[in-house]
């Protein structure tokens, strides 16, 4: 308990009918009351000019306590990431150990689509063997479809001149269904056959016949893909060793047509993870080989530059939590 002054106790028999403006002193004991903390002079006067009820002091005492709080947090999390050292993430190794950490990958993401396909793309939904509300999984995916719609238009980009777009890691359609109504035709690609299949089937069953299914389990696959107009990714390259990840974007977005767009969303900063490949463990519990991995921004900037491509935003997002520092990138190339 904060002890509190005598001196500014509440009048006794002082019941002001609420609609009274309130004293100084009882505004003081309700912020050292509720704060813990003696209130400075011109708080007291800014309380008493705003508030003329005791619900409105209430409430405003709470709010200026949340918001504070808020700001703590906020600057907490911010000071995490400005202070963080370079990032320790090898990026760039041999061909045959990125195909073994394709593989490694491959292997981790059927196995989530032939047991956990819907837990696997939004773990709060239950596993597949239970019941799972399917209108409730797919009606997440629109805001995000959204957001690129928004991305495009705040940028001067006429999202009607981008005829294929080639969503990757589209899982079991929760995004493909909605970009499916913006395009004229979509590739939906992922590295999970057991994960398309239940996507083929919700598409069908929507009657979307613009959607095109592609396996991508190997660099050879994604070289393989067609070129096309839009390349968007929320939520999926975070899940491959930072090396994949970068190969992975030099393939695909070197196969934008000339105008065309990017957008995909990618940790870039996790201040205590290290990479190297040669000492690189997976984990063995099936819930834990979900790994989030990040990309250093400087490794992403050099890329888009050697592939002539030119940065139109980078967000940050909150896809990964607050001890995660997460973007979304809008890149388009040079017709």
């Amino acid at each position: 308990m904060t002890d509190i002054d005598p001196a500014e106790q509440p009048e006794h028999g002082a019941d002001q009918p609420e609609h009274q403006p309130f004293s100084r002193v009882r505004v003081s004991f309700a912020y050292r009351l509720l704060r813990g903390t003696k209130p400075e002079v011109d708080e007291v006067d800014r309380l008493i000019e705003k508030c003329t009820t005791v619900d409105q002091l209430r409430r405003q005492l709470v709010t200026d306590a949340g918001a504070r709080l808020h700001g703590l947090f906020q600057e907490s999390i911010q000071l995490r990431f400005l202070k963080a050292p370079a990032p320790q993430v090898e990026v760039d190794v041999p061909g045959p150990v990125l195909e073994r950490l394709l593989g490694r990958v491959e292997s981790v993401w059927r196995g989530f689509g032939e047991n956990d396909p819907f837990w696997s793309v939004l773990t709060r939904f239950k596993p597949a063997g239970a019941a799972v509300d399917r209108a409730a999984f797919y009606a997440t995916g629109r805001k995000r479809v959204e957001f690129l719609a928004a991305a495009l238009a705040r940028n001067g980009v006429d999202i009607a001149s981008l005829p294929v777009c080639f969503e990757l890691g589209a899982g079991v359609g929760r995004l493909t269904a909605w970009l499916a109504e913006r395009f004229e035709r979509v590739i939906a690609a992922d590295i999970s056959s057991a994960h398309l299949d239940v996507a083929a089937k919700e598409l069908s069953a929507r009657g979307k016949t613009n959607v095109a299914f592609l396996r991508v389990a190997t660099m050879a696959e994604l070289e393989g893909a067609p070129p096309f107009d839009v390349f968007f990714s929320i939520i999926s390259l975070q899940h491959s060793p930072p090396p994949v990840i970068k190969r992975v974007l030099e393939i695909l977005l070197a196969k934008l047509n000339p105008g065309g767009v990017a957008y995909f969303q990618l940790p870039t900063l996790i201040p205590e993870q290290r990479f190297a490949a040669d000492t690189y463990m997976p984990p063995t519990s099936p819930r834990e080989q979900m790994e989030t991995f990040a990309v250093p921004q400087k490794v992403l900037f050099q890329l888009f530059d050697a592939l002539g491509l030119k940065v139109l935003e980078v967000r940050e997002d909150n896809q990964c939590g607050p001890h995660k520092l997460s973007n979304c990138f809008l890149l388009q190339k040079p017709r």
